[in-house]
């Protein structure tokens, strides 16, 4: 060959991730080509066989452009993994009518090695991440049992969200939705200063909205105008550097109690389906946590106040007490008190 490229299939493109005897492999990296498409790469996929162009000027004009333009002849030849098309290997040459069937079988035979070195590899990488994955889930746990102060609590977790997923800035929010007003909103990574805070129409009236209704998670990508965001957040999108958005729902006993929003710069990837996956887990955590911590708060002013009349009942009127007599002790005050028959 003059020159070769290794191709792997992404979602709706293959990809040249590596190749040799090209001027500028820098050129050709990344490179991208759309499956299904006019282009024989398409071919190659669809059919999961073997390609030859005997003259590609005569087929594609792709071949007419640069970087293109030396190939005369083409050989395409998929990588499969467990009956699956993975990627292809494309070779070329200058020279029309250049490769025949031998060159097929030869190249088929090292394909078969490359795509069980390709799935191992992304099978590590796949390992790593899910381990990485693993240890953020733990650590937000951590913080989920450990914090019992409901605003540290979410604040630990949107902290903790943006450092490990990871995301430019994270949103939380806890509604009040009988009387539609935002209880807590809770916001942190690098770009957090980015997040205005907004009123609860607002977030009715966008994705939080959609999410909230539907409970279910809302992926809106880079660069797209999606119907379901507010006409507020499509105007500041691209001011604010906003990229990806991706929404999940907190819900407790399938009851919305509010949401949690991450999102990345435009210079930065789209979330994932995975990444849409791990988000659901946080959330269903984070519920049960916010829930608990909220009985908890409830359980403690139920513990120090009078129901009727919402004042501090005789518990904590000696729980003041015992500390009003110390500190006077400590100081050297002297103390009084007033007992008023209401």
């Amino acid at each position: 060959y003059d020159s070769a490229s290794v191709q792997l299939l992404g979602d709706g493109y293959l990809e040249i991730v590596g190749g040799r005897g090209w001027a500028d492999l820098d050129e050709i990296a990344g490179l991208r080509f759309d499956v299904p498409n006019d282009n024989p790469n398409t071919e190659v996929v669809e059919r999961g066989q073997a390609v030859i162009l005997d003259d590609t000027r005569g087929k594609y004009p792709e071949f007419l452009k640069t970087p293109h333009s030396h190939i005369r002849s083409w050989l395409g030849v998929p990588l499969i993994m467990r009956e699956r098309v993975i990627g292809m290997l494309a070779l070329d040459s200058k020279s029309p009518n250049f490769y025949t069937q031998e060159h097929t079988r030869l190249v088929t035979a090292f394909a078969d090695h490359v795509a069980i070195a390709i799935s191992n590899a992304q099978l590590f990488e796949q390992t790593q991440s899910t381990l990485a994955e693993t240890e953020m889930l733990y650590r937000i746990a951590r913080v989920l049992i450990h914090t019992d102060n409901l605003n540290d609590l979410l604040q630990s977790l949107v902290d903790n969200v943006a450092e490990n997923l990871p995301a430019d800035r994270v949103m939380l929010t806890t509604l009040n939705l009988s009387e539609h007003k935002i209880n807590q909103y809770v916001v942190g990574g690098p770009g957090k200063n980015q997040i205005m805070h907004a009123k609860f129409d607002e977030l009715w009236d966008g994705l939080s909205g959609w999410v909230l209704r539907e409970l279910k998670p809302a992926f809106s990508p880079k660069n797209t105008v999606d119907p379901r965001e507010s006409d507020y957040v499509q105007k500041r999108r691209h001011e604010t550097n906003c990229g990806a958005i991706l929404a999940v729902p907190l819900f407790h006993r399938d009851e919305a109690i509010g949401t949690i929003t991450v999102i990345n710069r435009l210079d930065q990837e789209n979330f994932s389906q995975r990444h849409v996956e791990l988000m659901e887990t946080i959330a269903s955590q984070a519920a049960i946590a916010i829930e608990n911590a909220r009985l908890f708060g409830e359980n403690q002013w139920l513990a120090t106040t009078d129901e009727l009349t919402g004042i501090n009942n005789r518990r904590h009127l000696f729980k003041l007490g015992h500390l009003e007599i110390e500190r006077a002790r400590r100081y050297g005050h002297s103390l009084s008190a007033i007992m008023l028959d209401i």
